[in-house]
């Protein structure tokens, strides 16, 4: 395990990684590819809540990254997917996976929890465009806002099957 970064740049209602650390902080990226260099292990699993919170830093540390022949997971905001240069050095640097929090597949829930990044969105789409990049989705997905009622269950279950989510992950 490696972290890059530390804290997000959004600021989610729910999400408690921008109340342990208020500012998003980014390693040297020679540091983090020395350490990732050490590392005897083929796959690297990175810690950090928002790998591209840095979007320019995230594209120098991806395109470096690329040299060392690794496979990695780790987290990301949705957004990523409109970024092509962004999501296209993600690949090439060996990201095989992400987790990425989805949280809801209602409007009004995403409004009211201050999940910016996702309003608007067509799952689906973004779910899609990864797969096209080899990389699959583990999709987090959180129940008990106060804009849901007991629909919301239903309406989620049928969401994630016909959009492929890759695993999808539900807390309450």
């Amino acid at each position: 395990t490696v972290e890059m970064s530390r804290g997000c740049p959004n600021e989610c209602e729910f999400c408690i990684s921008h109340r342990f650390h208020s500012n998003y902080i980014c390693r040297r990226i020679e540091d983090v590819i020395n350490e990732v260099k050490s590392l005897q292990s083929k796959i690297v699993f990175f810690l950090d809540p928002n790998l591209i919170g840095d979007k320019e830093h995230a594209k120098a540390f991806f395109t470096e990254l690329a040299k060392l022949n690794k496979w990695w997971v780790g987290c990301a905001s949705l957004d990523v997917v409109d970024d092509p240069e962004l999501l296209s050095l993600m690949a090439k640097s060996g990201c095989r996976g992400l987790l990425i929090g989805f949280e809801s597949v209602r409007q009004e829930t995403l409004e009211s929890a201050h999940k910016t990044k996702n309003i608007g969105k067509r799952y689906a789409d973004v779910i899609d465009i990864l797969h096209d990049h080899g990389i699959l989705v583990q999709a987090c997905f959180v129940f008990g806002f106060d804009t849901d009622d007991t629909s919301v269950f239903e309406e989620a279950a049928e969401y994630i099957v016909n959009a492929k989510f890759d695993l999808p992950q539900i807390s309450i």
